[in-house]
This record gives C-alpha cells, structure tokens and sequence, in this order.
C-alpha cells in the first residue's frame, strides 16, 4: 500500500469523521466491549465499508475501488498519524 493510497483514505476518512457520528463510533473503542458491533475487527469493517461508500459517492473512485482491508490498513495509518490509534490512546489510560 502506497503513501499515495494512504493520503488519499486520510482526505476521505477526515471528511466523513467530521461529518457522520456513526463512523465516529466505530473508533470509539478501546476494548470488546465497548465496540458498536461486539468486536474491534467488525467495528472497523464497518467503518471501511462506510468509508468506501462515502468514497463512491464524492467521486473518489481511486478509495472507492480499494479493497476492504486495504482500507482498515490504510484507516489505522492515518489514526496512527493523529496519535488516535486504539492502541495509542489505550496507552494514555
């Protein structure tokens, strides 16, 4: 996966983050049971798949057309980015 692929998924990701408060709740947890749909993986295919239809829909076909875990892969980048991995704020518990 490209830094191109991953820059791309961030303009995507930032603009349905602010926009849809469902999409944030798939990021919220830090832990199973706190998840939306019962675990971390499911959670964050969701959100891929909200992500790539939020994609399709403004015309990003290059994020549009990625594959679903590609764009988990690319999603836990740009969190990593911002410091707002799961795995980075569990730390900061």
């Amino acid at each position: 996966m490209s830094k191109h692929v991953n820059d791309q998924v961030e303009h995507v990701h930032l603009r349905l983050y602010n926009e849809n408060e469902g999409y944030r709740k798939y990021f919220l947890a830090l832990f199973r049971e706190e998840t939306v749909e019962g675990s971390i993986d499911t959670d964050e295919t969701m959100a891929a798949i909200m992500l790539r239809d939020y994609a399709s829909g403004c015309g990003v076909t290059d994020v549009a057309a990625l594959k679903l875990a590609d764009i988990r892969k690319a999603t836990n980048v740009v969190m990593r980015r911002y410091r707002a991995s799961r795995s980075q704020r569990r730390e900061t518990i």
